[in-house]
């Protein structure tokens, strides 16, 4: 059976994630820069949260409770806090990225670029390190074609 949400919100979903462990399904705005938190159960509004431009593809890192949204316009990662819903930090130095998943069995980050046609790879270490410094970082050119 196919349910529509009768919660009025941004206009084109671009991406979709289900966190299992916090029971949230997040939605990726593209038009709106924005990341919108759902109760999968309720279906309501938990949070809004901003973003970088143009918000395209979503993973999750259930380890670390980090959900990763890739801001194709403004070329950068937004890193998200699965707990507070809040961006905790940006991973910059791509030109567009796109898609994203996260493989649990190294820890690692495949990220698409539209315009450089690569694939960036990035260790979650990294990012833990970037957090824990509560800071933003640019990555240097790790894409391959």
């Amino acid at each position: 059976m196919l349910k529509t949400l009768n919660e009025t919100l941004a206009q084109f979903p671009f991406a979709i994630l289900f966190d299992q462990g916090n029971d949230e399904i997040y939605l990726a705005y593209n038009d709106s820069n924005l990341v919108v938190a759902l109760n999968a159960s309720t279906n309501k509004v938990i949070s809004n949260i901003t973003v970088g431009q143009y918000p395209s593809g979503i993973a999750y890192d259930p380890t670390d409770g980090f959900i990763f949204v890739t801001n194709e316009g403004s070329g950068s990662i937004s890193v998200v806090n699965d707990s507070t819903n809040s961006v905790v930090a940006t991973i910059g130095g791509a030109s567009a990225p796109n898609e994203i998943t996260y493989d649990p069995s190294n820890g690692y980050l495949y990220v698409t670029d539209l315009r450089t046609y690569g694939v960036y790879v990035i260790s979650t270490s990294i990012v833990d390190a970037i957090v824990s410094n509560s800071s933003s970082c640019t990555t240097s050119s790790t894409s391959s074609h």
